[in-house]
């Protein structure tokens, strides 16, 4: 019986639209399927922006956080476009600490700050006790020029 296609995805989101880039670029053919029209608001793909970040308190979402900076970095050199705007992301409160041990296992750069120093950077107060962890490469991602991509 004769295939259509070696592989196919379901859903033109943005994740779909990236897996099937990506495995169309490891050989075979791929097949894309979308029920609406692409770009449409039904789903969590469209509109202009999407936070992007490697702060979590787990290993594995960084890790994974790790492989799709690396693939929108490619992207990026690839279109020759700008598709993230690296501003950093700050992680508050208990779950901060979590975070910062799980960035350090996966060899991922961050800072501990303390309240003052927080309270220098942005207009934020804390309890004198309380720190954060910053992670300079998280901002957001161009959700709709990343898809067009």
């Amino acid at each position: 019986m004769p295939r259509d296609a070696d592989i196919v995805v379901i859903g033109a989101g943005i994740v779909g639209v990236a897996t099937a880039h990506a495995l169309s670029r490891r050989g075979g053919s791929v097949l894309l399927l979308e029920q609406f029209e692409l770009g449409h608001a039904r789903g969590s793909s469209h509109g202009t922006s999407r936070i992007h970040r490697l702060n979590y308190p787990d290993e594995r979402f960084v890790r994974l956080a790790q492989a799709a900076d690396q693939a929108e970095r490619e992207l990026e050199r690839e279109r020759g476009e700008r598709l993230l705007e690296r501003v950093g992301s700050l992680d508050l409160g208990p779950v901060a600490a979590h975070v910062g041990r799980a960035l350090a296992a996966c060899g991922v750069r961050y800072e501990t700050l303390a309240a003052e120093e927080i309270e220098r950077r942005w207009p934020l107060r804390l309890g004198a006790d309380e720190t954060a962890v910053f992670q300079s490469e998280g901002g957001f991602l161009y959700a709709d020029r990343a898809h067009a991509a």
